[in-house]
């Protein structure tokens, strides 16, 4: 029996949007699939389309959703806005943003699709400026998102037994990619600013979903989730373009930004850390959760990752190990 989806329920009858019906669990249907343990539920019996968000106070407090959300909405970005809360139960009601996924129109290549990427590129360059009290991307954090990779892809799905050699190659990775992350101005960061978190909503905006975990971090990690998206790829010569777009908007405000010959291989590298702590997450979405729909996506993650490893140098002692040990059908796609 889903104990909270009948608690969801008892708490929206008591709003006042809802009808003159008893509203029960049967009632309300899942709006999208979550990595997280968050739910998104809309409910059929309402007067008007709202959308519930079901956070377990114990795993996904709200308090991060509800301030970062607020300083958002100050700033102009098109969130959803809060009609109800009850924190302590972790129940929201928000505005609708609808169901179009910039993900939807991306995966049918036309000109409306590199205009939205435009559009997404141009939003960051307000984005990374938002004032709000947020965790630093610290060296800590970089590190221990890099560490999922092992632990979940390499040694749990894969089932490697990773050895003392290992050991000596993925420590300096670490620090290569964390050093560049570090090197470069920081300022506000989504840290999931992708094809499934932004909404194309009526107005002709995009609306920003999921923006709970932003740090002040890398300016680059946005445009780098945005473009070399997990989900789906962007062409090349159009992402030359918008990382030299992104670069001349940053570059009006953040004198030590660099040229774009270092700001593209930070932002290559931030991707690599991306990347990595990405595969890792769908390998343990699958092995923990039972989410086994992400596996389709490792294979484009690990390309992203095989061209980064294979392009630097200084990456070239673990490319030459991770290669090998990648799964034959994987390698297909991934080099």
């Amino acid at each position: 029996m889903d104990q909270r989806l009948s608690a969801l329920a008892r708490w929206v009858d008591q709003l006042p949007v809802a009808v003159d019906q008893p509203i029960a669990k049967e009632d309300f249907v899942p709006v999208s699939d979550d990595a997280s343990f968050r739910r998104y539920f809309r409910c059929t019996k309402l007067s008007e389309s709202w959308v519930f968000m079901d956070a377990p106070p114990e795993k996904e407090p709200l308090t991060d959703f509800l301030r970062i959300g607020r300083a958002l909405a100050d700033a102009g970005q098109a969130v959803p806005r809060i009609l109800a809360e009850e924190a302590a139960l972790g129940f929201l009601a928000l505005t609708d943003l609808g169901d179009r996924q910039l993900l939807s129109e991306l995966r049918v290549e036309s000109a409306r699709a590199d205009a939205l990427r435009v559009q997404a590129v141009d939003q960051l360059a307000s984005l990374v400026t938002v004032n709000c009290d947020v965790p630093t991307y610290s060296e800590a954090k970089l590190i221990e998102e890099l560490w999922l990779f092992p632990d979940w892809y390499l040694s749990q799905y894969l089932g490697l037994d990773l050895s003392e050699n290992f050991s000596e190659l993925w420590v300096r990775v670490c620090e290569f990619l964390v050093d560049s992350a570090l090197a470069q101005p920081q300022g506000f960061v989504h840290r999931d600013y992708h094809s499934r978190n932004l909404m194309v909503i009526q107005d002709g905006n995009l609306g920003l979903l999921d923006f709970q975990d932003a740090v002040v971090g890398p300016v680059s990690y946005d445009l780098v989730s945005l473009l070399r998206d997990c989900y789906v790829e962007c062409d090349a010569e159009l992402e030359t373009e918008l990382v030299t777009r992104h670069h001349k908007a940053l570059s009006a405000f953040l004198s030590d930004l660099g040229d774009l010959q270092t700001y593209r291989k930070r932002y290559e590298l931030m991707g690599l850390q991306r990347h990595l702590k990405c595969a890792g997450i769908f390998a343990r979405l699958y092995l923990r959760d039972g989410k086994e729909g992400y596996l389709q996506d490792i294979p484009r993650v690990l390309r992203y990752i095989m061209d980064v490893l294979n392009k630097y140098s200084e990456l070239e002692g673990f490319a030459n190990w991770l290669g090998p040990k990648l799964p034959a059908d994987v390698l297909e796609i991934a080099l």
